[in-house]
């Protein structure tokens, strides 16, 4: 059994052993501040004390997940309920561990719809011994997958900052299908700003942990969902779905998402970006399921044979130029020594003062224009670092004449 015990108020020398993961609310923090002081102890700000059905935090849910990996817990336990412990129950029921908590669900819970409210009224209050024991066989086979990695080695917080641009693509639209939406960050944005929206994910401990938190999602392959579904929608998002998929599949989704789209319906898909050199560098090669990179003008052209038209490139936004590469290096620009020998009873009075003659003023001109032309070059490199790391598209489909 694995515990959780909220402290509640506690100095930074308390260094009570009570509990495998103790989560202690501290003034000192500022209100969303996380402080992981252990593997046995984390501070948390005023904001976490809260009660809203939130994403937690992400070093607190990194540290449980690993802390689960490590130790293998026939079931974790709970005591004191909030927002960021209520992450922690979400995430345990995920991985499939028998839960419970010291306390029913508050009812200011804020949930998005009755199926979290069952979830929650049903936790068990008390450990439960035939929980325990019938969850001895599955906690021995933790192992890595993705549901597992969507779970402890994703930062929500940034992802959430990562969807803002994708939401404000899908302003006005009624109903959306979100294909492949993971533990369901995008589609709970979604329902928070007033869009009906349904995720499609294949991966269990996704789909456990999404549906804990109230939000209405298929466990499907997302591709044969799509493929087959009689529904249609007036907005269907794809975030971070292509990227996972050999180039015939592309084709083949592209052309589902056409057929499942009302007319003037649009998709919107972002992926990673080919010409980022951040996403060729820190990011891409994080993900285990990651196929290849699509550069956008591809996507696009895919999607105009099926009548979907794009609207929107987000990396045609930015005014992106790629600047010139040598592999010369620049002159040198260091002004030469002037000859003291040719000096005048003028200049060596002038330099006696400090005065630089009128050659040695045209030199350091010509040392300075130089010096320009080779900062101009490097940012225009260096812009290159600036493009950022995901490419967003918008494709409408067209109203037939």
């Amino acid at each position: 059994m694995f515990v959780v015990r909220t402290l509640g108020q506690a100095t930074r020398a308390d260094t009570g052993n009570t509990a495998d993961l103790e989560l202690v609310f501290d003034a000192a923090l500022a209100d969303a501040d996380v402080q992981v002081d252990s593997p046995r102890r984390v501070r948390l700000g005023r904001a976490w004390q809260g009660r809203q059905a939130e994403f937690g935090p992400y070093p607190l849910t990194h540290l449980f997940v690993e802390r689960l990996i490590d130790e293998r817990p026939s079931a974790v336990r709970v005591e004191g309920l909030h927002a960021a412990s209520a992450e922690l129950l979400r995430c345990a029921h995920a991985l499939a561990l028998p839960v419970s908590c010291d306390a029913p669900a508050p009812p200011d819970l804020e949930l998005q719809d009755s199926t979290a409210r069952r979830w929650w009224s049903h936790l068990p209050l008390s450990p439960s011994a035939h929980a325990a024991q019938t969850s001895q066989q599955s906690s021995s086979a933790i192992r890595w997958d993705y549901g597992l990695y969507s779970l402890g080695m994703r930062n929500h917080a940034l992802l959430q900052q990562m969807n803002r641009p994708l939401i404000e693509q899908l302003r006005g639209c009624q109903q959306v299908l979100d294909l492949g939406c993971g533990t369901g960050v995008l589609l709970d944005q979604l329902l928070r700003d007033g869009i009906d929206a349904l995720g499609v994910e294949r991966d269990a401990a996704c789909v456990r942990y999404a549906r804990a938190l109230g939000l209405r999602i298929e466990q499907a392959d997302a591709l044969n969902y799509i493929g087959h579904t009689r529904m249609q929608f007036d907005g269907i998002v794809c975030s971070h779905f292509v990227e996972h998929l050999p180039i015939d599949t592309v084709k083949a989704l592209l052309s589902h998402i056409a057929r499942a789209l009302r007319p003037d319906g649009i998709a919107v898909l972002a992926f990673p970006d080919p010409e980022s050199i951040r996403s060729q560098l820190l990011g891409f090669w994080r993900d285990p399921e990651h196929v290849r990179f699509y550069h956008p003008d591809l996507i696009a052209s895919l999607a105009r044979v099926e009548g979907l038209v794009c609207e929107f490139n987000s990396t045609q936004q930015d005014g992106r130029r790629v600047g010139p590469f040598s592999f010369a290096p620049p002159p040198d620009a260091q002004p030469p020594v002037a000859s003291r020998a040719r000096e005048g009873w003028l200049q060596s009075l002038g330099r006696r003062f400090g005065l630089a003659s009128a050659s040695e003023v045209a030199q350091l001109r010509q040392q300075l224009d130089t010096q320009r032309r080779w900062i101009e070059q490097l940012w225009q490199v260096n812009q290159t670092w600036a493009w950022e790391d995901n490419a967003i598209l918008r494709l409408r489909k067209k109203v037939p004449a």
